[in-house]
């Protein structure tokens, strides 16, 4: 049985809880399942920050790529069955990171979060605090997961492009941002379009 999400209310605040697990961590060994257990439905959008957040820049990083848009993809299937927390296998979530490595961890997402609500806030909450919602989000997940883990090496910012989508997503998530989730899906649709485009103009240039 899924551990089905129900995102009808407002979610606690990401940043306070990021805080507090923070300030309450010792150096004593913390297991991905202790985290996962106190972050709970904000693990996918945590998680995918991180993982996007390399790819913001126009060098391509070959493989990493690769492994990157494959682990958005099973994040995104997660997301469009509805689990509410994040699925880790379990030799992953047993495995031990020393506490002050968690402690930079949650610093670092702090900040980015601190960062990231500049422009981002709560708004057009029906667009995101749902199971739909949810699912939708999981739709980008896969579909940009896909575009960062092709080798677009033909087309300039081939990983940028996915990879801004991505952290749109991740933030219209843990700010309950509607506006950001309509400009992930414009901005996605924009990338798929620009896509089939240079495809054609590629396929007209082997004919000739």
């Amino acid at each position: 049985m899924l551990d089905a999400v129900n995102n009808t209310a407002a979610p606690p605040d990401v940043l306070a809880a990021l805080d507090e697990c923070r300030r309450g961590l010792t150096d004593a060994p913390l297991t991905f399942a202790q985290v996962l257990g106190r972050v709970r439905h904000a693990g996918f959008a945590l998680t995918g920050m991180l993982l996007a957040l390399p790819f913001l820049q126009p060098i391509p990083l070959g493989p990493f790529s690769i492994v990157a848009g494959l682990a958005f993809t099973v994040l995104g299937v997660q997301m469009l069955r509805g689990r509410a927390t994040l699925w880790l296998p379990q030799r992953v979530l047993h495995k031990e990171l020393q506490g002050r490595v968690w402690r930079g961890l949650f610093s670092f997402l702090g900040r980015l979060l601190r960062l990231t609500r500049r422009i981002a806030r709560p708004r057009w909450a029906p667009l995101v605090r749902s199971i739909t919602a949810q699912r939708l989000f999981g739709v980008l997940f896969i579909i940009n997961g896909l575009l960062l883990a092709a080798p677009l090496v033909f087309v300039p910012f081939g990983n940028t492009m996915p990879a801004a989508a991505l952290m749109l997503v991740c933030m219209a998530d843990l700010e309950q941002d509607g506006v950001l989730a309509v400009l992930a899906w414009l901005w996605t649709v924009s990338v798929l379009l620009l896509l089939l485009a240079v495809a054609g103009g590629l396929a007209l240039l082997l004919r000739g």
